[in-house]
Parts: C-alpha cells; structure tokens; sequence
C-alpha cells in the first residue's frame, strides 16, 4: 500500500473514532449532576462545624437561603435535562431524516438501474428483430437464387432437349434425303 493509502486509512480510523466519542459521550447521563457545582454541606454539630469550629448554627433566613439556592439548582437541574431531551429528540429527528434520505437514494438508484436493465432488455429484442430480419433477408435471397438456378437449369434443360429435338430431325431428314436418293439410283 503507497503511503497516501496509509494516511487516508489513518485519517478515516481517527475520524470515525472521534465521532464514536462524541455520539456517545456528548450528554451526562440523567443521574448525573447538572449545573452549578456547590460545596458540599459539612455535618454540624452543637453549632459547630468540625473545619470552623467557630460556626454557630444556620439561622432560619440561612436555612430558607440555602433551601432556595437548592431549588434553583433542581430547576437548572431540570432545565439541563430539557435541553438534553430536546437535544436527542433533534438528533432522533436527524437520524429520521437521514434515513429518509439513504431510502429515497436507494429507491431512486433501483429505479435507475431497472430502467437501465430494461433498456438492455429492450436493445437485446432490437438486436435479435435485427438479426432474425437479416436471417429472413438472407433465406429469401438463398431462396430467389435457388428458384433463379432451378429456372436457368429448366431453360438449359429446355435447349437441350430443343437442340436434341432439332438435331433427330435434321438426321431424320437427312435418312429420308438419303432413301430418296437411294431409291433414285
């Protein structure tokens, strides 16, 4: 193989590679966290956090705050899911499309290649017409040259047969010429 050969296979193998990556690691999986990423809540004790030993205990505000930060968190959870579906079901919709697509090339390519077929068809009967034609012509013209031959044969027969007729009458004549000329004597 020349080494064009090996760089086109190669590029071919890389970009298949790439788009089996993509294709099927391009969305988080639906339990998969989505969104801001926060720190994570740290176990409280006697109003005590065991890294900041002098936090006191959240207050109601704090708790309410953090509760609404949570919400807004699920509703981006939420709205990353949405986008995600309406992502696939585009992609889906692609795929339908695409498919689509490949069926009317193919319907259209078997259309192509049985009127080409047909066509085939229809010249080989044209050729065939031709030679059985030309198979007639030439039976006919052997025929005609048969029946001239068999003419020209019944003609010479005929002259023949005149030419004998002729010549027994001309020696005919000459046995009667000769009697006579006998019987003179």
């Amino acid at each position: 193989m020349t080494s064009k050969t090996l760089w086109i296979a190669g590029g071919i193998a890389v970009a298949i590679g790439v788009v089996a990556y993509v294709g099927y690691n391009a969305m988080p999986a639906g339990n998969d966290g989505a969104g801001t990423i926060v720190e994570a809540k740290r176990a409280q004790t006697n109003g005590t956090n065991a890294m900041n030993p002098n936090a006191t205990l959240a207050t109601a505000d704090e708790r309410a705050k953090d509760s609404g930060a949570s919400g807004d968190v699920t509703d981006r959870n939420q709205a990353d899911r949405n986008q995600a579906d309406r992502n696939q079901a585009d992609r889906n919709q692609a795929d339908r499309n695409q498919a689509d697509r490949n069926q009317a090339d193919r319907n259209q390519a078997d259309r192509n290649q049985a009127d080409r077929n047909q066509a085939d068809r229809n010249q080989a009967d044209r050729n065939q017409a031709d030679r059985n034609q030309a198979d007639r012509n030439q039976a006919d013209r052997n025929q005609a040259d048969r029946n001239q031959a068999d003419r020209n044969q019944a003609d010479r027969n005929q002259a023949d047969r005149n030419q004998a007729d002729r010549n027994q009458a001309d020696r005919n004549q000459a046995d009667r010429d000769s009697a006579d000329r006998s019987s003179q004597n």
